[in-house]
């Protein structure tokens, strides 16, 4: 994996906790957009993959979001 906009994450024995990436970004209201991306997982055991994409306002309070788990 590579590339500008590439993120990557790498554990072992996580034991039932959790892994996250996180990106903001700011946009301007009333304007549509476009999401899209790919998870690539070479390895993935005993685990899933989790998209949530949340929407904030001006005071950084969830205004709402949405999970996908494939």
């Amino acid at each position: 994996m590579s590339g500008k906009r590439a993120q990557k994450m790498t554990s072992t024995a996580l034991n039932g906790r959790s892994m996250a990436l996180l990106q903001a970004l700011e946009v301007e209201p009333n304007q549509p957009y476009r999401l899209n991306g790919q998870v690539y997982a070479a390895e993935l055991n005993n685990a899933q993959t989790k998209l949530t994409v949340a929407f904030y306002d001006a005071r950084y309070i969830d205004s709402m979001h949405f999970v996908y788990t494939p």
